[in-house]
C-alpha cells in the first residue's frame, strides 16, 4: 500500500472529503537519526497540517523516498547521519528528483558545509537548535515554491 493510501485511511475520517492530492501535497521525509528531534519534527509538523514519513538512516530514508516518490515533495536531511552524510543522501535525493526540495538541519554546520549542501541543491541549512517557527517558514516557502502551498 503506497502512502497516498496509508495517509487517506488516517485523515479521510478526520477531514471529510480529502482528495489523494491534497494530502500528498503536504507530504514530508524527515531524516534524522536523533530520537527526540525526531518526535519533536515530526509532532511539529503533523500540528501545522503536514504529513511526515520518519527514518533515522540514510538508507531508510533512501528506500523511504524511492517508495515514495514522487509523493515526498520536501525533505527535512540531517547533515551527519549514522551511515553517510547527509550532503552524500541528498545528492541521491537530487538525483532522483531534481524538484524535491530539501532542508538541512545540523547542529556542527561550518561554512564549508553550508557551502557543499548548498551547492548540491539544498535550499536552507538551519542550525540546531532552531526556532520552530523558522522551520515552519522555510517548509511553507518550499512548499509555495514547488506551488504545493504551505499548509492547510
Amino acid at each position: 500500500m503506497g502512502l497516498a493510501w496509508l495517509l487517506l485511511d488516517k485523515y479521510a475520517g478526520e477531514e471529510g472529503n480529502v482528495s489523494k492530492e491534497q494530502l500528498l501535497a503536504k507530504a514530508i521525509l524527515l531524516v534524522d537519526d536523533e530520537k527526540d528531534m525526531d518526535w519533536v519534527m515530526r509532532q511539529i509538523l503533523t500540528d501545522a497540517g503536514y504529513h511526515v514519513v520518519t527514518a533515522k538512516t540514510g538508507a531508510e530514508g533512501l528506500a523511504k523516498f524511492r517508495q515514495t516518490t514522487p509523493s515526498i515533495r520536501l525533505v527535512l536531511l540531517d547533515l551527519r547521519l549514522p551511515d553517510m552524510s547527509g550532503i552524500e543522501l541528498l545528492k541521491q535525493i537530487k538525483s532522483i528528483s531534481s524538484r524535491t526540495k530539501v532542508l538541512m538541519i545540523t547542529a556542527f554546520g561550518t561554512a564549508e558545509s553550508r557551502k557543499e549542501a548548498k551547492s548540491a541543491g539544498a535550499v536552507e541549512v538551519l542550525d540546531k537548535p532552531f526556532r520552530v517557527e523558522k522551520v515552519l517558514k522555510a517548509a511553507r516557502l518550499a512548499f509555495e515554491e514547488l506551488g504545493g502551498g504551505g499548509r492547510k
